[in-house]
């Protein structure tokens, strides 16, 4: 579970280890990881760093190798408009919103595959799929999240267990 110390990620965390799941909680502020419950393993770590995506694989490998879930939440926004943030701003969004999720479920795969039926969750936002002023770099994130969640939902579904997706039609109807 990343993005686990606040909000959606620390909430899931502690429902999945009431419901006894073994949870590894990956998170910039450990100090929040810590606090989470009973059951959960806390691991401190920059998803945006080179090594983080093989600390975490190493860590599910500590804990028996299995992986089932792999729930990918961790994001940030840094609002403003393209003109003011630029590219530099685009950029450091893109790192933590996808290129994230990317890395770190290129590192897990193997084990999601072995773990069968097993899934993945990546954790979007309404502005996946539609854009608003002053967000320019945080859509850009979530959209490229979203095709490429649903592409990689269609070549995975049948390896990890699951059952068909079904994607959504983007066709203008009127033309």
């Amino acid at each position: 579970m990343t993005g686990a110390s606040s909000g959606i990620g620390a909430a899931t965390a502690r429902l999945l280890a009431a419901q006894d799941w073994r949870v590894i909680a990956v998170a910039r502020r450990g100090d929040r990881l810590e606090q989470l419950a009973d059951g959960v393993v806390a691991l401190p770590a920059d998803l945006t760093d080179a090594d983080a995506p093989a600390r975490v694989r190493e860590a599910v490998e500590r804990e028996g190798g299995r992986l089932e879930l792999l729930v990918n939440n961790a994001g940030a926004e840094w609002r403003s408009t393209f003109a003011e943030g630029g590219y530099a701003n685009v950029r450091r969004t893109m790192d933590v919103n996808f290129d994230a999720v990317v890395r770190l479920t290129e590192a897990l795969l193997p084990l999601l595959r072995r773990s069968t039926p097993s899934s993945i969750v990546n954790v979007s936002s309404v502005a996946g799929r539609v854009a608003r002023p002053t967000n320019s770099a945080y859509a850009a994130s979530k959209f490229a999240l979203a095709g490429w969640s649903e592409a990689v939902g269609i070549e995975e579904h049948a390896r990890l267990g699951g059952e068909p997706v079904a994607v959504a039609d983007r066709r203008d109807p009127g033309g």
